[in-house]
């Protein structure tokens, strides 16, 4: 420990050193990475909250698709439109639904955020988060 091998002294300190040698680089750690002068009180990286999908009888299912024969897939939820979803893998961009309560989602396909059918994404109660609008923005 703290040797020297062909004149060039070691320039960190021994993996499981307590840090005790002064003149060489200290061991620091860093933390994921969040924007928190936009972020709300306590926010991670605009996560504003989380959801579970919800099992709707009537629809015998989690999400809806082609209601009124719009070509749109919707769901229960509590994200405001304009908001994003992060739900099993994927990405989507929430807005208003039918009702006050059901939410249409555009799903991104890695150009654009599309309609489509998406209840194959979203056929159980997967857990997600709800990013807030600046989220996609940046």
């Amino acid at each position: 420990m703290g040797g020297q091998e062909n004149g060039f002294p070691a320039l960190i300190s021994p993996l499981g050193s307590p840090g005790n040698f002064p003149n060489r680089f200290s061991i620091g750690t860093c933390e994921r990475g969040h924007y928190s002068d936009l972020n709300g009180a306590g926010e991670i990286n605009f996560t504003r909250g989380s959801l579970v999908l919800q099992y709707h009888p009537d629809w015998k299912g989690y999400a809806l698709y082609n209601y009124r024969g719009d070509g749109y897939t919707e769901i229960l939820a509590t994200a405001a439109p304009g908001e994003y979803l992060l739900i099993n893998g994927e990405t989507y961009l929430v807005e208003a639904g039918h009702t006050a309560t059901q939410r249409r989602l555009k799903r991104w396909d890695g150009g654009q955020y599309a309609d489509g059918d998406y209840r194959s994404y979203l056929d159980q109660n997967y857990q997600g988060e709800i990013k807030r609008r600046e989220w996609g923005t940046l």
